[in-house]
C-alpha cells in the first residue's frame, strides 16, 4: 500500500492551508477568547440590587447583562420574583419566565 494511507491517512498528505483559511481561523480564535468574570464592588452590587428591587415593585422593564466567557448576553423583561435562597431572579419576558442566577448578572439598566 502507499504511504498516504499509513499513520494519519490521507490527511497527512494534504496539510495545506490557504491564507484566507488561516486568516479566518485566527479571527475565529480571537473572537472566542474566554473572559474572566468581573469582580463587582459593594457599591455596584448595591446599585444592581436597587434597580432589580425597583423593577419588581414598580413593574418596570430592565435589561440584564449576563456574564458569558465568550460574549455577554442581554435579557430584557420585568423582575417578578427574587429568591435569596437560590440566589436567583425570576424575570418575565413577553411570554416566558426565566430564572437568572444572581452571580451571572454584570449590569442592569432600566429600559
Amino acid at each position: 500500500m502507499s504511504k498516504k494511507l499509513e499513520g494519519n491517512g490521507l490527511f497527512e498528505s494534504s496539510r495545506m492551508m490557504l491564507p484566507e483559511h488561516k486568516e479566518a481561523y485566527l479571527h475565529h480564535q480571537e473572537r472566542i477568547v474566554k473572559k474572566t468574570r468581573p469582580k463587582l464592588d459593594s457599591q455596584e452590587l448595591e446599585y444592581l440590587s436597587a434597580i432589580i428591587a425597583q423593577s419588581m415593585q414598580e413593574h418596570t422593564s430592565v435589561v440584564l447583562t449576563l456574564f458569558d466567557e465568550v460574549e455577554d448576553r442581554h435579557i430584557a423583561g420585568t423582575v417578578i420574583q427574587i429568591d435569596p435562597q437560590r440566589r436567583a431572579i425570576r424575570i418575565q419576558q413577553e411570554e416566558e419566565k426565566l430564572w437568572i442566577p444572581a452571580a451571572d448578572i454584570v449590569r442592569v439598566s432600566i429600559q
